[in-house]
């Protein structure tokens, strides 16, 4: 671990209470999250779209830059976010998240004018999924190589959709329905798109969601929604819940696994600092890395071109390598 600059609270003295963190072109933006009533559904979540400030850190300078104000980009109720980075660039769609799952709009990140643009946005009719009335769409991003122009997420609203979105054209369209017969009561939380196939993990639902870090699926691309069960080895992290907070496929062809919560008791729950890889093979394997991560480390961003890890706390920008 190796500290690169000064923390958060060296350019915003009082931080929000979460930020989405990503790294683009040299820089780890950090968006901070404020909270969206959502009053129709008896519900509310922390998001960017709803406007806030953005700040961010020069990794190669180890200079802060900001904050900036960035303005609302919608005021309608029903509606969540998913942030990806691809070649070098920011998008964000929003998306329609109760009673069914509906896209609604693409921006990319400039990062010149510190704002949203919109981008072209087109979807196919079945691109529109119903869902659950009282719960929103979990959707999960899955991971890639940085330089891919798709991104893919799940959509688990009820029954589970995996998406694409061709950046080229800014078309979204659904890819296939999900096959849940191997994962009963189980819904995709981690997932990473490798060798024409999508990995993932899923967790199953009860009184809470239980992690099943021992059963690796692969759902091949193109097929007919089947995942195939994937033998995997060694010792996976400790989480409990929805699994590792942040993850990563690495240049080496390594999917890393960072943080975590454990369970403890009904109720409760504690942090885990572990750091973790998957390596594909057949068998695959779960490898424990000598990096761990300390519980102020709960902004956590990945360089891709150079494999490093880095954390943003109140106190400091560190680095930390596999």
């Amino acid at each position: 671990m190796t500290k690169v600059g000064e923390g958060l609270k060296s350019v915003v003295p009082e931080p929000a209470e979460y930020y989405t963190t990503v790294f683009v072109d040299g820089k780890i933006w950090l968006f901070g999250l404020t909270y969206k009533d959502q009053k129709t559904h008896n519900w509310g979540h922390r998001v960017a779209f709803h406007g806030g400030h953005v700040v961010a850190f020069d990794v190669n300078s180890g200079t802060w830059e900001g904050p900036y104000e960035i303005p609302e980009l919608s005021d309608e109720e029903n509606q969540g976010e998913l942030f990806f980075v691809r070649n070098n660039a920011l998008h964000l769609l929003l998306y329609k998240e109760f009673l069914r799952f509906e896209p609604k709009a693409l921006y990319t990140w400039d990062t010149a004018s510190k704002s949203w643009q919109g981008k072209t946005f087109s979807m196919s009719g079945s691109a529109i999924a119903d869902g659950c009335e009282c719960n929103p769409a979990g959707v999960k991003l899955v991971d890639d190589e940085p330089s891919a122009d798709t991104v893919t997420f799940f959509v688990n609203h009820g029954k589970t959709h995996l998406y694409e979105i061709d950046l080229n054209s800014g078309h979204v369209s659904k890819r296939c329905d999900l096959n849940k017969e191997e994962i009963i009561n189980g819904a995709p939380v981690l997932g990473c798109k490798k060798d024409d196939k999508v990995y993932f993990f899923f967790a199953v639902h009860g009184c809470v969601y239980r992690w099943e870090s021992g059963r690796l699926q692969a759902l091949p691309l193109g097929g007919n929604g089947n995942p195939e069960p994937v033998q995997i080895q060694g010792e996976p992290p400790n989480f409990g819940f929805t699994g590792s907070r942040f993850t990563h496929l690495r240049p080496n062809g390594e999917w890393g696994h960072a943080t975590g919560a454990q369970q403890v008791g009904m109720c409760d729950s504690r942090f885990v600092g572990d750091v973790h890889n998957v390596k594909f093979g057949e068998p695959a394997v779960w490898e424990k890395s000598a990096t761990t991560l300390e519980e102020a480390h709960k902004n956590i961003a990945y360089d891709y071109s150079t494999d490093t890890l880095y954390t943003i706390s109140d106190e400091a920008v560190e680095k930390h390598s596999f």
